[in-house]
């Protein structure tokens, strides 16, 4: 048999040998799946820029006036009776990039940046959770978390902290996982550098030092031989925070922040107050993936306790709180649910039998990502007043036909107030119906 294969090898060309195409050939099946899932994504996070619910043009404003020596890192300038007013300008790198960017590339490049730096925040997590398993349990958990993702869409600074947490949280679990390896000890180096680009571009910086906690307080009860290195790079990482033009105000600012917050922000309001006032499915499917990670903990707990990761446990507990309280996490704690339930899914199963999931997933995955980005650029098809614009950017098309919030709540409405029996069928075919007859009519511009 052996013969045989390396027979039907070298009637392979000789390119398709060379490491690189080999490569490509042997993780197809990865590939594939990666690159349904960032099209996907793609798809909820290309839309028209909207500078009413977002603070872009506030940030770029802030970036123009730091660049002209105006005392916006500290003073109030936009407030009419309070301009003298002291405050800690915690995201003013995140001004004068934005800054940059618009100045040159406009606002298309401001919302390419930003898809780019989404992109790699996911291919960080994903890069996180196959850490521990394999590209199918990966691929099917990001899956499932992915609506959580696009529940943050407009171009924000948080997206770099979305970034800079995942490379901490993977590197501490790459180090975690092989502490003797090279590259896991240069990688730890790399997290107080982070930090000190961190404090200045997002008030969410605090999370640095809370990730290297945790793993720390984890070797400290259980793996003490690494605790020494993680205090070690814990402080610097808090040192590193000084690094800032407020020094140690930054800190405590973030800490207080909602103590003088002055008004109830939407996004800053806990999950079971918002759902009483707006009907958003992500609310539900947040609440799935909570359940999911608690009974995984359960069952690992219960199965083989020592297959607990404590680290883990105590990150996705903070994000999960941090999520409770306030929607505006509930993207970060999507992210990190891809690496904890992946490893949990990993603990649980045998290695043969996680083997042959693996590969099944793959497929089925992939076909799933298939099947909802042709039914995407279908519904496009059908919806345009015109023929599908094929020379259109795929990216820039779907957003300005279909409004996917509004998509959204009218789907959890019919689930939410039909009644049951075969009248709710057809209570449900009806408002759709009316829903897409709407969009028609007004070209998809449906509030």
């Amino acid at each position: 048999m052996q013969s045989a294969l390396e027979e039907r090898l070298k009637k392979d060309p000789v390119w398709m040998q060379k490491p690189f195409f080999a490569y490509l050939f042997r993780h197809s099946s990865a590939i594939i799946l990666c690159a349904f899932l960032f099209i996907l994504y793609g798809l909820f996070l290309s839309h028209p820029i909207d500078l009413v619910p977002a603070d872009l043009g506030r940030h770029i404003k802030n970036g123009e006036m730091i660049l002209q020596n105006s005392p916006i890192l500290s003073q109030n300038v936009y407030s009419y009776t309070h301009p003298n007013f002291q405050w800690v300008n915690h995201h003013w790198a995140s001004g004068v990039l934005s800054y940059f960017v618009w100045t040159f590339f406009g606002f298309t490049g401001l919302h390419l940046s930003f898809i780019l730096l989404s992109f790699a925040a996911l291919a960080i997590f994903l890069l996180a959770g196959r850490v521990y398993a394999n590209w199918g349990i990966v691929g099917f958990v990001a899956l499932a978390t992915l609506p959580l993702l696009a529940e943050r869409t407009e171009v924000r600074p948080e997206v770099i902290s979305y970034l800079f947490a995942g490379l901490f949280f993977f590197l501490l679990s790459r180090f975690r996982e092989q502490p003797q390896a090279r590259m896991s000890i240069l990688g730890l180096w790399f997290l107080p550098v982070i930090e000190m680009f961190w404090v200045n571009l997002h008030v969410y910086f605090l999370l640095g030092p809370l990730l290297v906690g945790a793993f720390l307080l984890e070797s400290l009860l259980i793996r003490r031989a690494v605790f020494f290195r993680l205090a070690g790079i814990f402080v610097l990482t808090v040192g590193a925070m000084l690094l800032n033009p407020f020094g140690y105000r930054a800190f405590t600012a973030a800490v207080t922040i909602f103590g003088n917050y002055g008004y109830r922000l939407a996004e800053n309001q806990p999950v079971w107050f918002m759902e009483k006032l707006i009907a958003d499915p992500n609310f539900f499917i947040f609440k799935v993936v909570f359940s999911v990670c608690v009974l995984l903990f359960i069952f690992v707990a219960v199965r083989n306790w020592r297959g607990i990761r404590l680290a883990h446990v105590f990150v996705i507990a903070g994000i999960s709180i941090m999520a409770w309280l306030a929607i505006r996490n509930l993207a970060l704690f999507g992210l990190f649910a891809i690496p904890f339930i992946s490893a949990h899914i990993r603990t649980l199963l045998p290695n043969q039998l996680r083997r042959g999931i693996a590969h099944r997933l793959n497929l089925y995955v992939s076909i799933i990502l298939w099947v909802l980005i042709s039914t995407t650029t279908t519904l496009v098809a059908i919806l345009s007043s015109t023929s599908f614009p094929m020379k259109r950017c795929l990216l820039t098309t779907v957003p300005r036909h279909i409004p996917w919030r509004s998509f959204k709540m009218c789907i959890f409405q019919c689930r939410k107030k039909m009644p049951s029996g075969r009248k709710s069928w057809r209570s449900i075919v009806l408002t759709l119906s009316s829903f897409l007859i709407a969009m028609r009519r007004h070209g998809g511009n449906i509030s």
